[in-house]
């Protein structure tokens, strides 16, 4: 057979006889070869050849290995199989008979291509369960000769089917109990929505108002789905024709880097910073060439994703004298607030607000522009007690790495209401604002920030200069210049302000203050000690002179796996005052309760069999250790976020066996689920088995602890170790002598240490 030239052969000039050849390739034996596909050495494959010029059959397996794009092609079925001609798409291949080897390539738009994304995937379901909680914020004060005990607290319960809460304030001083909030929530992270019955806050959108109402609110919660990037992200596509390496730069920094296959490749939400930039990606093959090209990118949070719906809906009756009285509710109303993503550098909002004696209606249209970064533009008519009123908003904002500034201006009519709107209020009729802020040099950054404010009362201005110098890593220095005028009195106010660690947990703050309508300059000083995840203690100090007159501070405070105590004391321009509280909740899943921290997340209740003193930990930070009976409360997981829960392996004692000390989950929004470690405490413990003749029981008999399936051999002597007994009842032990058997039964001593060593047994 005729050696086939190494150069890669030219595609015939006419259709090739694809068809025709089946007939003879399928009374060939395969052909093993070693294939070489688009420069990249593959596993050998049996391929079906016609000698001496054609056609080339390969299976459909083997292109599937490759990563081909197999949708496109006509099969030809060869024993039972179906396959490629190569002819017939007209690929150039060389295939030596002498050295079987073969040379293809591909076109880059037949290979699947290789995908990647820094989304993390989220496979891992949520595990619900039936359960509740108990909140409680207990706080004693006394100053100025009264005293005054209050607390907040807060019920709830959960399950699959959602999430029922309640919190009241009760307080003496004939104040009583006040109801605060009651509402049933439904979230599903299918269609990443929630569903709140009773009392609730409206949505504001970019414009209204956010307001306390009794009804029915049905939203988009991005909450319900925290992995999902929301905002337009920096994507970067391309092609290679040999296996490659892509490297990926954000700024500077390599941010990414991995091997592609043939064919196009696609990375996808890169990490980039918010404002606008370049995303340099170098493009490497296994020859040595290199090409590199530059993608521009926009982000801005406040966009949303194209094709992506952010929403809210609600209606019910508004919320009056809200912690004052339990069920005082004014008038109905109604709110709709929904924004689009139309593309990637388009949103759209929607606003409309109704109740029985006025109404309004608007909109925002916010882009991602060239030069100016994020601009907007808004607009809303209201109609209400007679009068017609309008409200127009522009902004923009601009971000690079450093520096950033942005404006905004919001007009209203002195007739435009809304439903947070008082006959007789305060109304504001225009704001003005700007900000700027610039990184200069290593360690210099400088600020500006322009304020005002005109509404029925007056108008009020205000304007900052600052600048931070950074002295360390973690220690700064602060100075401002603010000035202060309007309808008011004008006003100077100079700071300037020292922050920096003491260590680990401990911080200072040191202040100077000096306003023109002060006779004296402020001077403070600000040391903390900030609380741990778990058990810890903590306090603040701060002294100095403020307004004149002393100033003193002194807090003290204890994080314990029960909850949060703490007390303080005061003097501030000659009145004293102290306080105490005491915060925590209990924790109830699956039938397991315990008391714990406050708990404003969702929360595990930890077990870790019977074993006490194992440390816990919640995403990889110490929260705390088991109780007596094995159980630890971990606060403080994020909802719908997978988390990973694990135990110290070290802690646990030589009778306890387990497979692994960590576990993923992933748990509802202020929910709570039981997490068995799958620890288990497995007595153990050498003995004598002794027949009823006395003599031992022979070496390779076998021994199974009740009916437990794993078995133990005899050694010499009768000598045997056993694992998996019980204190408190008899433990029976199944002898398998050859043919025969016997049974030992053993209870173990009350004190007995897991590993020791016991006396003789007769196995009868």
């Amino acid at each position: 057979m005729a050696v086939l030239a190494a150069p890669l052969l030219a595609a015939h000039a006419q259709a090739p006889p694809c068809q025709a050849g089946v007939a003879r390739a399928s009374t060939l034996a395969p052909l093993l070869l070693q294939p070489t596909v688009n420069g990249e050495e593959r596993e050998g494959i049996a391929a079906r050849y016609v000698p001496p010029a054609g056609p080339l059959y390969i299976a459909e397996a083997e292109l599937q290995r490759w990563g081909i794009a197999t949708s496109s092609i006509e099969w030809h079925p060869i024993a039972a199989t179906r396959w490629l001609c190569v002819e017939s798409l007209r690929l150039r291949y060389a295939l030596d008979p002498a050295t079987l080897t073969l040379k293809l390539d591909f076109p880059p738009a037949m290979h699947l291509g290789t995908h990647a994304s820094f989304v993390a995937e989220d496979r891992l379901p949520v595990s619900y369960t039936s359960g509740g909680f108990l909140n409680y914020d207990l706080r004693f004060d006394h100053g100025g000769g009264t005293s005054a005990l209050g607390a907040s607290w807060e019920v709830g319960a959960f399950s699959r089917w959602g999430l029922a809460t309640s919190s009241f304030f009760t307080g003496n001083n004939g104040r009583g109990t006040t109801r605060l909030d009651t509402a049933l929530r439904r979230d599903d992270p299918e269609r990443i929505t929630s569903l709140v019955l009773g009392d609730t806050i409206t949505r504001p959108g970019s414009y209204g108002a956010a307001l306390r109402m009794g009804g029915l609110q049905y939203q988009r919660n991005f909450a319900n789905a925290p992995l999902l990037i929301t905002y337009p992200t920096a994507d970067v596509a391309g092609t290679a024709v040999v296996p490659s390496t892509v490297d990926i730069y954000v700024g500077n920094a390599k941010a990414y880097s991995t091997t592609v296959r043939p064919g196009p490749f696609s990375v996808n939400s890169l990490p980039v910073p918010v404002g606008a930039g370049n995303v340099r990606v170098v493009v490497r093959d296994v020859f040595g060439q290199e090409s590199s090209a530059v993608v521009p990118y926009v982000r801005y949070d406040a966009m949303l994703r194209q094709g992506l719906h952010d929403f809210s809906y609600e209606a019910g009756l508004l919320r009056r004298d809200y912690g004052v009285r339990s069920n005082a509710y004014g008038d109905w109303a109604a709110v709709a607030t929904h924004r689009y993503g139309v593309t990637d550098r388009l949103t759209l909002e929607g606003r409309a607000e109704a109740m029985a004696d006025r109404a309004n209606l608007g909109g925002l249209v916010q882009a991602t522009v060239p030069l100016l970064g994020l601009v907007g533009a808004g607009a809303a008519a209201s109609r209400g007690f007679g009068h017609a009123g309008a409200l127009g908003k522009v902004f923009f904002q601009r971000n690079e790495r450093e520096w950033s500034v942005a404006g905004g201006a919001e007009q209203r009519s002195p007739d435009y209401v809304d439903i947070g709107f008082e006959p007789g209020q305060v109304r504001t009729l225009a704001v003005r604002q700007f900000s700027a802020s610039a990184h200069v040099g290593e360690r210099h950054w400088l600020n500006l920030l322009g304020l005002r404010t005109k509404d029925t009362s007056g108008e009020f201005n205000s304007a900052t200069a600052g600048w931070t110098f950074s002295l360390t890593r973690s220690a700064t220095l602060s100075a401002s210049y603010s000035r202060f005028w309007g309808t008011q009195p004008k006003t100077h106010v100079f700071s300037l302000t020292l922050a920096m660690p003491l260590g680990e947990r401990d911080f200072v703050t040191a202040s100077v203050e000096r306003r023109s309508d002060a006779p004296k300059m402020d001077v403070l000083l600000d040391v903390t000690r900030n609380l741990l995840e778990t058990d810890s203690f903590g306090y603040r100090v701060l002294a100095g002179q403020q307004s004149a007159a002393r100033r003193l501070e002194l807090g003290a405070y204890v994080q314990t796996g029960v909850g949060q105590f703490g007390a303080e004391v005061a003097e501030a321009s000659g009145s004293r005052a102290a306080r105490a509280f005491a915060r925590g909740g209990l924790a109830v899943a699956a039938g397991e309760w315990r008391i714990s921290r406050y708990l404003d997340q969702s929360f595990a209740i930890v077990k870790v069999a019977d074993f006490p003193g194992v440390r816990v930990y919640g995403n990889g930070q110490q929260v705390g250790a088991t109780d007596s009976s094995g159980v630890a409360v971990i606060p403080r997981l994020s909802g719908f976020l997978p988390s990973t829960v694990s135990f110290e392996p070290e802690d646990i004692p030589l009778d306890g066996s387990f497979a692994d000390n960590t576990k993923r989950i992933k748990i509802a929004s202020r929910m709570g689920a039981l997490v068995d470690m799958g620890v288990v405490r497995r007595i153990s413990a050498t003995l004598t088995l002794v027949e009823g003749d006395g003599k031992p029981v022979p070496a390779g008999a076998s021994v199974h602890v009740g009916e437990a399936s794993e078995s133990f051999p005899v050694a010499r002597r009768g000598k045997v170790y056993v694992s998996g007994l019980a204190r408190g009842k008899p433990n029976a032990l199944r002898v398998r002598i050859g043919e025969r058997g016997c049974t030992a039964v053993i209870e173990l001593p009350a004190d007995f240490a897991s590993g020791a060593t016991l006396g003789s047994y007769p196995c009868r």
